[in-house]
């Protein structure tokens, strides 16, 4: 059984996956490809070069099939989408691992531990 929490967090990042595609979409994919693979130029900040600005975007989905083809159809889905991705930023890259399944029940929560103030 998924914990209800991790599926609504599987849910919000498929859903942004979905928005991303949408809006490649919706802009025109070319021109954006285009933009995306020319070099960042800095900028000068008060007479300074200032560094470029780099960034990395991390999407992680945890997948839980209960075969071998429910796998492959969820990973076929992804890599569908994932294209649509690439056409906006050429140097994207998918990468797929398998798991070790949990063999224990996960630990619970640690409760919050208060201590009552007492004035003596």
């Amino acid at each position: 059984m998924v914990h209800p929490v991790r599926a609504e967090f599987l849910a919000l990042i498929q859903a942004s996956i979905g928005w991303a595609v949408l809006a490649a979409r919706a802009v025109n994919v070319g021109p954006v490809a285009e933009i995306a693979s020319q070099p960042m130029v800095p900028r000068r900040a008060r007479g300074l070069a200032a560094a470029p600005v780099r960034l990395r975007a991390t999407i992680t989905i945890d997948i839980d099939a209960s075969d071998g083809d429910d796998a492959e159809r969820a990973r076929d889905a992804i890599r569908g989408q994932f294209d649509v991705l690439k056409q906006a930023h050429p140097l994207a890259e998918l990468a797929f691992q398998r798991r070790k399944p949990r063999t224990g029940r996960r630990p619970p929560t640690p409760a919050l531990v208060v201590s009552p103030y007492v004035d003596d």
